[in-house]
């Protein structure tokens, strides 16, 4: 079993499949899964594809990333709970997120992107970034 975004790595390194630039110009941040990342080392993959699609100037990393990266609270399976005390941890990592001043987030966890997008419209920020998935980034 390989994740997407290996998947996605090896089709494009192997010249099977042959993305477009189609983002230039958006500020991008890269967010780490915890389960891809922390848990099965997968940091690479994620980036290579993110950069098949997008100019390399494009692409930010946020301060806490890779193994020090702030999970989007869907880990452990917070996305069930309704948390009453605090900051949602999406919210927290959202905060986080956008000290880049990103027009997209690309994640690359279909968690991830359910967290992250709720907290984008509890923030009200839905004109201004976008959250979405590295798969859907190749045109």
């Amino acid at each position: 079993m390989v994740h997407h975004s290996e998947l996605l790595e090896t089709l494009i390194t192997d010249g099977k499949i042959s993305p477009k630039k189609t983002i230039n110009g958006n500020n991008v941040v890269i967010h780490d899964s915890c389960y891809l990342g922390r848990h099965n080392k997968i940091y690479d993959a994620p980036r290579e594809v993110l950069k098949s699609t997008t100019k390399t100037e494009s692409i930010h990393e946020a301060e806490q990333n890779r193994e020090s990266g702030t999970c989007c609270g869907a880990g452990g399976s917070r996305f069930l709970l309704e948390e009453s005390t605090g900051t949602r941890m999406s919210h927290h990592r959202l905060d986080e997120l956008m000290t880049t001043n990103p027009e997209t987030i690309a994640v690359s966890c279909p968690y991830c992107v359910l967290m992250l997008e709720d907290a984008v419209k509890a923030r009200g920020l839905q004109e201004k970034v976008k959250v979405r998935d590295i798969g859907e980034m190749i045109k």
